[in-house]
C-alpha cells in the first residue's frame, strides 16, 4: 500500500505540474518493451488527447521502444567466475520505506552463514573463482561478519556477470544481464529472508522459472545435488529467448546507439 501511495502521489503531482506548464512536457519517453508503450498509449489521458487532437493531458509527446539497457551486440563473454549478485536484503532502504519489518540480526547471521557456505561449495565443485558483487546499498560495517574473507566488489557487477560460468541472485534486475549473456542462473532462497524480499523473489520467479537453490541447510548441497541443479540451470538457458524477445528489438544495436539514432532523426 505504501509503495502505491508514494508512487501515485508523485505521479499525479508531476502530471499537474506539467498540465499547468510548470514543467515542460517530455519530448520522448524511451521504454524497453512494447507492452509498456501500449499501456502508455492506451491510458485515459492519451485517449482524451487523441479525441481533442491536441496534446493537453499527456505528459509526453512520443514513446519509442529500444533495447533494454544491459544489451550490447559486441560483448565477449568468459567463464571464469561464480558470481553472486547481492541485493542487500537486510540493509536495503526499501525495507524501511515499503515494509514495517524489523531486521532480526540472528536471521541475518543465519542467511549469510548459509549463503557463504553454499557459495563456497559451488565454487569448489565448479573449480571456479568466487566473487560477491555487493549492492550499493549494502551496509559495509557488516561485511566481515557476513562474508568473512570472501572476495567482494562493488560497482563492477556487469563485468563479473560477463565473466561468469554461473550467476546466483535473490532479486535483482541485473539478472537480465545474465540472461542476455546466456549464463547459467540459480536463484537463492531462504526462509530467513525478510518478507519484502521473499515477495521480490516471487516476482522474479513469476517472470521466469529460475532454478531454485534453497540455502537453509547447506549440508544437503553435496556434489550430486550441485551437479543436478547446475545441469538444470544449463537446461533452462534455451528458454531465455521467451523473455529476451520482449526486451531486445534490434540485435545489431545497443540501447544507447538506438537512442542516439532516434534523437538524430528528431533534429534533422
Amino acid at each position: 500500500k505504501n509503495i502505491f501511495k508514494t508512487f501515485f502521489n508523485f505521479y499525479y503531482l508531476f502530471r499537474i505540474l506539467v498540465l499547468i506548464k510548470y514543467f515542460p512536457k517530455i519530448d520522448i519517453v524511451f521504454v524497453a518493451t512494447k507492452n509498456i508503450k501500449k499501456k502508455f498509449e492506451n491510458s485515459i489521458f492519451k485517449k482524451i488527447d487523441n479525441i481533442l487532437k491536441y496534446s493537453l493531458f499527456s505528459f509526453f509527446k512520443k514513446i519509442e521502444v529500444v533495447n533494454i539497457k544491459f544489451y550490447s551486440p559486441k560483448i565477449l563473454s568468459s567463464l571464469n567466475y561464480i558470481s553472486y549478485i547481492d541485493t542487500a536484503p537486510f540493509d536495503h532502504p526499501a525495507l524501511k520505506k515499503f515494509s514495517n519489518e524489523k531486521i532480526n540480526q540472528n536471521e541475518r547471521k543465519f542467511f549469510y552463514n548459509n549463503l557463504c557456505s553454499a557459495l563456497k561449495k559451488i565454487a569448489n565443485y565448479s573449480k571456479k573463482k568466487l566473487i560477491i558483487c555487493l549492492h550499493p546499498k549494502y551496509n559495509f560495517k557488516y561485511k566481515k561478519n557476513d562474508f568473512g574473507n570472501l572476495k567482494c566488489n562493488i560497482f563492477n557487477t556487469e563485468k563479473y556477470i560477463n565473466e561468469s560460468y554461473l550467476t546466483l541472485f535473490t532479486s535483482s534486475s541485473m539478472v537480465m544481464n545474465a540472461m542476455i549473456l546466456k549464463k547459467r542462473i540459480l536463484q537463492i532462497n531462504s526462509s530467513k529472508l525478510p518478507n519484502y524480499f521473499k515477495s521480490e523473489n516471487a516476482h522474479w520467479n513469476n517472470l521466469f522459472d529460475f532454478t531454485n537453490l534453497l540455502i537453509d541447510n547447506p549440508n544437503k548441497l553435496d556434489n550430486e545435488y550441485l551437479n543436478n541443479i547446475i545441469k538444470n540451470a544449463n537446461y533452462k538457458i534455451k528458454f531465455y529467448d521467451k523473455i529476451l524477445k520482449k526486451i531486445i528489438h534490434k540485435k545489431n544495436l545497443s540501447a544507447s546507439e538506438q537512442i542516439i539514432k532516434i534523437l538524430e532523426r528528431q533534429t534533422t
